[in-house]
């Protein structure tokens, strides 16, 4: 098992960069992102900082189980949309709290 160390705190990503960092082979990651499973990651042409955690997830899944490229592309789509309706649920929860309590 690999461990990573963390030297700087980016909060965005080129495709190169995501595609190095992401623990997924080059042909893999093209796939994916030919397949718009990271679009929703993109702004301005780069990936925003939250797409590190989504793809390393779902990279450490595909070796686990041996997804194919377009399963894998379905699994990052709903595990962004879960991370999405997280922050979701936190803002609306951070919301509600009366600060006179």
């Amino acid at each position: 098992m690999s461990q990573m160390i963390v030297t700087e705190v980016q909060t965005t990503f080129s495709p190169e960069e995501l595609q190095e960092v992401s623990g997924l082979p080059a042909e893999i990651f093209n796939e994916i992102k030919d397949l718009g499973a990271l679009d929703e990651f993109l702004d301005h042409g780069r990936y925003v900082s939250r797409s590190f955690l989504v793809i390393r997830k779902a990279a450490r899944l595909r070796r686990t189980f041996d997804l194919q490229s377009d399963a894998l592309a379905l699994l990052i789509h709903y595990m962004a949309e879960a991370d999405a309706l997280k922050d979701q649920i936190r803002h609306y929860q951070l919301g509600n709290i009366n600060p006179y309590l």
